[in-house]
């Protein structure tokens, strides 16, 4: 499967355009943390790594604030373009 710009409603194509084109880490990393995601599209991590602040700092991903735990924080991952999302999951579990 793979995914076209026209299988988005309007609103959601440029956030897969600027998606295409992150550097290499960043889009690395939004993958795991997609495919780590639930049907909420809630992730919950051990640690904030560099490539997840600038993530955070693109408005890509927020933290779920709450969320209380000492040691682990919750991410929302894509929560403005839930169609996207839904799509790059599907085709997480093709992988």
């Amino acid at each position: 499967m793979k995914i076209e710009a026209g299988d988005l409603p309007v609103n959601e194509r440029e956030i897969f355009y600027y998606l295409k084109n992150l550097p290499g880490n960043e889009k690395q990393t939004l993958w795991i943390l997609i495919r780590k995601s639930n049907k909420d599209h809630i992730c919950v991590i051990e640690r904030v790594t560099p490539a997840i602040r600038s993530l955070i700092a693109k408005k890509l991903i927020s933290v779920n604030r709450s969320f209380r735990h000492s040691s682990k924080t919750s991410l929302f991952i894509l929560r403005q373009t839930p169609h996207l999302m839904k799509k790059l999951q599907e085709l997480g579990q093709e992988y």
